[in-house]
């Protein structure tokens, strides 16, 4: 019998150990993705921040404020905008 309660402490103590080595992992795939936002969003503000023609940025369909990070701002041009249609 006390063969059998080694085996199954081991067991658990494996079970443990992988599941944090995959929470780990998970969590600096995390910090990868939002070092590699932030600095996607780095090189995009300092490519269009000057740019005359462009008059706003909007978020994609999916915000890079959540966890997963993957997301991205597209640009809205002056010539696409329709004064008309704003408002304050």
């Amino acid at each position: 019998m006390a063969n059998l309660s080694l085996v199954i402490n081991t067991s658990q103590n494996n079970n443990i150990g992988i599941a944090r080595q995959l929470k780990f992992e998970q969590t600096n795939q995390q910090l990868a993705r939002i070092e590699v936002a932030r600095a996607w969003a780095d090189g995009f503000h300092a490519r269009y921040d000057t740019d005359d023609d462009v008059a706003v940025y909007k978020w994609t369909p999916v915000l890079p404020v959540h966890p997963h990070f993957i997301c991205y701002l597209s640009l809205v041009y002056v010539t696409e905008i329709n004064m008309n249609k704003q408002r304050n």
